[in-house]
């Protein structure tokens, strides 16, 4: 039976290899990577902006308020180096990080309008950049937020209107302008939720496709090992004991040669899902052969490993099915505070050899 599982290991079909890409393409994605690269796109939007505003000015120096304008341009500059002094990290870890990006967002359309009101209102050519935050907001931010910085830019354009006494007709396109852009970026960010879940969903199959056995929804024989020498390494680490248990279906052959395939296939998804249901959360639980399994006991000596043993032999024998199921169980034991503790091969080894001595005569 070791035998065969040996043979088994490492053996990827071409479409777990697909699946391994794909888990390690999105393990590398960074999400603190991508919201960096968002702060950096706000900062150089935010500096064009203002160096429009500021040509602007300068090309039209006798227009209304100017000194009032350029000290507002002087301080959006600021608050632009203000964010650059900042580490952008602790930004986009923080908590807050949303709250952030969206008062930004907010700041931006209330600071465009204000400007906007100092150069004679919505007709003001400054008054486009009102366009800019929620445009920027689809970029990243959920459609509830860049609904609310539309709904601020909007809000924004109406109090200009009214403090400026523009004419209703500029003011609706003008608002009927940021709505529209608003719908759009709510839709594209929405699209973009959507996609995103689907992908999470798609991922949490790919990695139960290649982490689990599609028939007993064991781990398979690669993620079992992989996964028991951990923890063994853990125990080590913790001077803790463990119990291998190497399980064998009883008779498995005359099964398959008397009922058929589809009849051992009942038998193995029968087994697999009692040791599944009666082992710990923290206990490991693997096919690792065609009609073998081994479950690691986590933190169990030999006593509670034969008080586990009884318990598996006895639901098993109790599942109700087309054929009567029996299994045999060998052990062996590990403990963390040994000089030279085995490892996960030489457990199951052990455990497989003392299956051995443990089968009925006669019995396969």
């Amino acid at each position: 039976m070791e035998d065969e599982a040996e043979a088994d290991e490492g053996a990827l079909s071409p479409g777990d290899e697909r699946i391994e890409q794909i888990l390690a393409d999105v393990a590398a994605e960074d999400p603190e990577a991508f919201w960096l690269r968002h702060l950096r796109s706000g900062i150089a939007l935010y500096t064009v902006g203002t160096l429009l505003a500021a040509c602007y000015l300068a090309f039209t120096p006798d227009g209304p308020n100017r000194a009032t304008q350029w000290v507002m341009v002087a301080m959006a500059m600021v608050a632009t180096l203000a964010v650059v002094a900042v580490p952008g990290r602790s930004i986009v870890r923080s908590r807050y990080r949303q709250l952030f990006f969206v008062l930004w967002s907010s700041f931006t359309a209330v600071f465009v309008s204000t400007v906007s009101a100092f150069d004679g209102g919505l007709e003001s050519p400054l008054a486009v950049l009102l366009l800019v935050p929620m445009t920027y907001a689809s970029l990243a931010y959920p459609a509830r937020s860049v609904i609310l910085i539309g709904i601020v830019a909007a809000s924004s354009a109406v109090v200009v209107a009214l403090i400026s006494h523009d004419t209703l007709a500029r003011t609706w396109v003008l608002v009927g302008t940021i709505a529209m852009v608003t719908f759009v970026a709510a839709t594209v960010t929405q699209a973009r939720a959507d996609n995103q879940q689907t992908r999470r969903r798609l991922v949490d199959r790919l990695i139960e496709l290649a982490t689990l056995d599609g028939l007993t929804g064991c781990l398979n024989h690669r993620t079992f090992y992989e996964r028991v020498e951990t923890e063994l390494a853990r125990s080590i680490r913790h001077g803790h004991q463990a119990s291998l248990l190497v399980i064998d279906v009883d008779d498995f052959k005359a099964i398959n040669d008397g009922h058929g395939h589809l009849a051992g296939d009942d038998v193995l998804a029968r087994i697999g899902a009692v040791l599944r249901s009666e082992a710990r959360g923290s206990d490991l639980v693997g096919r690792i052969g065609g009609d073998e399994f081994a479950v690691l006991l986590v933190e169990t000596d030999p006593a509670r490993a034969d008080t586990a043993v009884k318990r598996f032999r006895g639901q098993v024998a109790a599942t109700e099915g087309e054929v009567p199921a029996a299994i045999t169980v060998g052990c062996a034991h590990f403990d963390g505070r040994a000089p030279s503790p085995p490892t996960a091969r030489q457990l199951v080894a052990t455990a497989d050899a003392e299956l051995y001595a443990r089968k009925p005569r006669g019995v396969t």
